[in-house]
């Protein structure tokens, strides 16, 4: 029988260095990690093929070949500007209004299309109240703040809605940016103020709706709906809105139309 060989076991041998092959291997692709984040924060064609290139010689086993672009971002590369997550907007951008002018609003716009005045009337609402937009056309002759006669008709129907509704009434006067220089009218101040005080008077004599309830503005040129730039603008900005004041809040963008 052959003898047993004993086997030995050396506790103290030296570990071998093949790990630190693994080791260096391992940070230089991380190295290289790195410098590709660095070089594509620079949006530049030169500098991505150079990263690709020291990426691709890295994994294919000759790191020697790295390559580094010390050279300053010319007029071909735009600065990384990283982008700051927003804050996500509420999806309803409309002002939250009360119910009960989205109310008003209903109630006189079937008003308007029941009596067949959507042509001449538009109407609107916002912060303060429902806007009923009356067109010059139908009211006055140009330069004029004489009631026609078409128009005293149609503040009769209005009158009765302005009668069923118990809120304060501004009745506002605009006109276009074109200059008015007469003895009555040095400017479109006075015509515009002139305008809204004879709505508001036709109103109180003859449909006795209080006084109190009542206010007349006029605003000139100086709040148009469209640029005075074309006859249809301007004809668009000539009109005497009526405001059913809901709310004592300054007025702001106008939703909602019919017309």
């Amino acid at each position: 029988m052959g003898r047993r060989r004993n086997k030995r076991f050396e506790l103290n041998e030296k570990p071998s260095g093949g790990w630190i092959v693994t080791f260096s291997d391992l940070m230089t692709l991380l190295l290289t990690f790195f410098i590709l984040l660095y070089s594509i924060s620079t949006v530049s064609e030169a500098k991505f093929r150079q990263a690709a290139a020291s990426l691709q010689s890295v994994l294919s086993g000759n790191p020697s070949t790295m390559i580094f672009d010390e050279t300053p971002s010319g007029a071909d590369s735009m600065p990384f500007d990283p982008v700051v997550p927003q804050p996500i907007p509420n999806p309803v951008e409309q002002p939250d209004f009360n119910a009960e002018i989205i109310d008003m609003y209903k109630t006189i716009k079937d008003f308007i299309e029941e009596n067949g005045l959507n042509a001449d009337i538009e109407v609107t609402y916002n912060a303060r109240g429902v806007l009923v937009n009356i067109s010059e056309a139908v009211l006055f002759e140009s330069g004029s703040a004489d009631i026609k006669n078409e128009g005293q008709t149609l503040l009769d129907t209005m009158a009765r809605l302005l009668q069923t509704i118990d809120k304060d009434i501004e009745v506002q006067g605009h006109t276009d940016n074109q200059p008015i220089r007469t003895s009555k009218y040095p400017t479109n101040w006075e015509l515009s103020v002139d305008r809204a005080v004879q709505v508001a008077r036709y109103f109180i004599q003859r449909h006795s709706i209080a006084p109190e309830r009542l206010k007349a503005a006029g605003f000139a040129e100086f709040q148009p709906l469209a640029p005075n730039d074309t006859p249809e603008n301007r004809a668009l900005n000539r009109r005497v809105n009526l405001l059913i004041i809901l709310e004592q809040e300054s007025g702001g963008s106008t939703y909602g139309s019919t017309s």
